[in-house]
């Protein structure tokens, strides 16, 4: 697994969703306070994408 640690999750979200990832795990809040979630690229790469939650 690759790891994003990014400003914007879901903009990161959005951008992998569109070039082809596939949701393995939902961008989510968690609970040690980052939004986190996981993505399967075009060629069975696992990524995950966090950012500090925002309040």
């Amino acid at each position: 697994t690759l790891h994003l640690q990014v400003d914007d999750a879901d903009e990161w979200w959005g951008r992998a969703l569109v070039a082809g990832a596939i949701p393995l795990m939902p961008l989510e809040d968690q609970f040690w306070g980052d939004r986190y979630g996981r993505v399967m690229d075009p060629f069975g790469h696992t990524w995950s994408i966090g950012a500090p939650v925002r309040k």
